[in-house]
């Protein structure tokens, strides 16, 4: 019984002191709790004193940059985006009554002029669905209102053509600001991608009449064709002249045949009037009739300018590229005669019998030949060098000299002599007739489509890759264009190259290349990765052979022998370092 007792007894004690331990850990929570709440709050309140430092902080930048604003007498981005007030336009270094009539007259164009405009309209983005950030714009100084633009007095004054482009690329810079796409946008000069059709162009190669607008990646946008102030005696704008709309078209469409974008915009301004050109839907396009949609005439101080700029930039930036064929009958080609150049297009029976010629033997007999253009590779100061089919389906390299020939004592200027000199070359090292003749009625020889080498920097190895490139569709297609498949035709010639590409010593090609020049008493001064490549030997017009060869052979200069291969051989040292070669370039 005692013992019974004794163990309720315990039973109880333990019970209580189970209650009391208990009722200890719940303290023990509830303290623990307290003390997070504590932290917690502690926390909060560090935060929330780091929130208000930062925001002292930026309104401090902020008030830096709007004093910054005032006292460098700098001009907010903003005034772009809400409208410009309207300018007096002043050109000076002429007379008074020249200044106050405008009888000055820019230069216009020799372009084929438009025939048809049809009028279209454009709609002002809707900045709210831009979402744009106007904290930023606000703060943001603009390129165009800069110390060169008199704003207070509401005028710009301007010398000649080239500080109208200036002025011009400052304010679409501006809109580019605004849309915030700078990094993504580029200028190009046109002749570096398409062409410049008359020697007038060539010559103003450092302020050329027409940029393309492209993307970082290459592809083109639009054209902007920029022209000075002018209204002739009949009241007419510079920006309603038939060739100097037919100028941009020209433009426009090489975008269209070399790049395949479905969209093609045009800008047209002389600062204080703009306009904005479309292309034609390509079933629209009639190459006699020279057909273009064009805006009303928007003066500089419209408050929908702007707008009207991003409507199209936007437009431009999102369009589509189509694939790029070399034999297309929906395409627009250059083609080159011996006292001219037009637009054309082929039908499908003319293509079919250009696929059935294809061939490389650039100088194989041809009645009535005709030069087709697919790619301009470059533009020199004076020459122009392009990819080319003719008429009978050869493949070839057509280089031009756009410049002057002959100087007021009618004795060759310096660089028709060099122009005749590297056509010589052709001949003297290489036994190939590269004789001038007119063709667009300039200057004009032909050589063999060489197959270079070219060097691109890889990033994530920090060296240069040397190989030879190969790939025809490559070849015959800008950088930035979607490439079409290889024609059936040139797929056997594309499998000679490649297989012989794959199987070339990189350096022993070069060193046999730099031999056999030197043994013709001549070294190459421009000797670099570009201008090495592999001369198709034919054998009744099939490739039996390549040879290494040099080209860009304006270049050279009588040596003798020995010191002129050691000379090659050391640069060719120079240029290794920091490379490796590959086979070819279907990766790259």
């Amino acid at each position: 019984m005692i013992e019974t007792e004794d163990i309720t007894e315990l039973r109880k004690l333990l019970f209580l002191s189970n209650l009391k331990n208990k009722k200890l850990e719940e303290e023990k929570n509830e303290i623990v709790g307290e003390k997070n709440k504590i932290v917690e709050e502690k926390n909060k309140i560090e935060q929330e004193k780091n929130k208000v430092v930062e925001e002292k902080k930026q309104m401090e930048i902020k008030f830096d940059k709007i004093e910054k604003i005032r006292t460098e007498n700098k001009i907010s981005l903003s005034v772009i985006l809400d409208g410009l007030p309207e300018f007096t336009f002043m050109k000076f270094n002429r007379s008074e009554t020249a200044a106050k009539t405008g009888t000055t007259k820019p230069h216009t164009s020799k372009h084929t002029k438009i025939n048809e405009k049809k009028t279209f309209e454009i709609t002002p983005v809707n900045i709210k669905k831009l979402k744009l950030d106007m904290e930023r714009i606000n703060l943001k100084f603009s390129t165009f209102l800069d110390n060169t633009i008199d704003f207070p007095n509401r005028q710009i004054d301007y010398s000649s053509e080239n500080s109208i482009q200036n002025f011009v690329m400052k304010y679409i810079t501006d809109i580019f600001e605004i849309l915030e796409i700078n990094d993504k946008v580029k200028y190009y000069d046109t002749t570096s991608i398409i062409t410049a059709i008359n020697k007038e162009e060539i010559k103003k190669l450092n302020y050329p009449d027409v940029t393309i607008l492209r993307t970082k990646r290459n592809k083109p946008i639009m054209a902007i064709e920029i022209k000075m102030p002018h209204i002739d005696i009949h009241g007419k704008n510079i920006l309603d002249d038939e060739n100097v709309v037919g100028q941009i078209y020209d433009y426009m469409l090489g975008v269209r045949s070399f790049y395949n974008q479905e969209n093609v915009y045009g800008i047209l301004t002389s600062l204080d009037k703009w306009k904005i050109l479309s292309l034609p839907k390509e079933k629209e396009i009639n190459l006699e009739e020279r057909i273009v949609y064009e805006s009303k005439i928007f003066d500089f101080s419209d408050p929908d300018l702007a707008k009207v700029l991003m409507t199209i930039i936007n437009n431009s930036l999102n369009s589509i590229y189509h694939e790029v064929k070399i034999f297309d009958e929906k395409r627009n080609y250059i083609e080159y005669s011996s006292k001219g150049c037009r637009w054309k297009r082929m039908n499908k029976k003319k293509l079919n019998v250009l696929e059935d010629k294809i061939n490389l033997d650039i100088y194989k007999n041809c009645k009535k030949i005709t030069y087709t253009i697919y790619k301009f590779f470059q533009t020199g100061r004076t020459n122009q060098t392009s990819l080319i089919i003719n008429n009978c389906g050869s493949i070839g390299v057509l280089k031009q000299f756009f410049g002057i020939q002959y100087d007021d004592k009618k004795k060759k200027t310096e660089e028709f002599k060099t122009f005749e000199f590297e056509a010589s070359m052709w001949k003297k090292i290489y036994n190939i007739d590269a004789d001038i003749k007119l063709i667009n009625n300039k200057p004009t020889f032909i050589t063999p489509l060489i197959f270079t080498l070219e060097q691109k920097f890889d990033k994530d190895i920090g060296i240069y890759k040397v190989f030879f490139r190969t790939d025809l569709m490559k070849i015959f297609t800008y950088e930035g264009a979607i490439a079409g498949e290889l024609l059936i035709s040139l797929r056997s010639i594309q499998s000679k190259i490649k297989r012989y590409s794959q199987d070339a010593n990189i350096k022993k090609c070069a060193k046999y290349a730099i031999k056999n020049l030197a043994k013709k008493n001549y070294v190459h001064n421009d000797l670099k990765w570009e201008h090495i490549g592999l001369y198709p030997i034919l054998v009744n017009g099939i490739i039996d052979k390549f040879e290494p060869i040099l080209i860009d052979l304006e270049s050279l200069e009588e040596k003798e022998k020995k010191e002129a291969k050691k000379d090659m051989k050391k640069q060719l040292k120079i240029m290794s370092d920091n490379c490796i070669f590959i086979n070819n370039d279907d990766n790259l």
